[in-house]
């Protein structure tokens, strides 16, 4: 982070950073697709899912949960399809959107998806994120940053 900067947004274990920081969202992930690949696929469990085409989002972040890991944990330990890799999210929901597989959706970040019935859930399983988005006040922040900071807060 630069020095200069006032404030800033991070995903991450925020007990491992240093001074004011704040929880702004706790997300959920879930398997989602276009509703004609939900139609087309119809899943009953996560065996299943797991032998559809998925869409590999290889982010090269540490904390970003990717299929296998979100399939152990609904405790799927078998083969995982793979399918698609991209490695740009954008792109991994936009081939989601456009029927090419399932993707792992972070409801937080796919809402507007999910609500306007563009993406739906492939089954109603979640994992929460082992990582939080949250936000970081740094020590020489305007008081303008800190308005911004407390209104995101309020917001989130």
């Amino acid at each position: 982070v630069p020095a200069n900067c006032d404030l800033s947004i991070h995903y991450g274990d925020m007990s491992r950073d240093s001074g004011t920081c704040s929880l702004l969202l706790r997300d959920r992930i879930m398997a989602l697709g276009s509703p004609r690949f939900a139609r087309a696929n119809p899943v009953g469990n996560v065996a299943e899912l797991a032998a559809l085409p998925l869409i590999h989002f290889d982010s090269g972040v540490t904390g970003w949960t990717d299929w296998p890991e979100w399939l152990r944990a609904r405790g799927h330990d078998g083969p995982v399809n793979n399918s698609h890799r991209v490695n740009n999210y954008i792109i991994a929901i936009q081939a989601a959107r456009d029927a090419m597989g399932a993707v792992l959706g972070w409801v937080g970040l796919t809402r507007s998806y999910i609500d306007s019935g563009q993406l739906v859930p492939l089954l109603p399983d979640e994992v929460t994120t082992v990582e939080d988005y949250y936000i970081k006040l740094h020590p020489h922040a305007s008081e303008r940053a800190k308005l911004v900071h407390d209104w995101l807060l309020a917001s989130a």
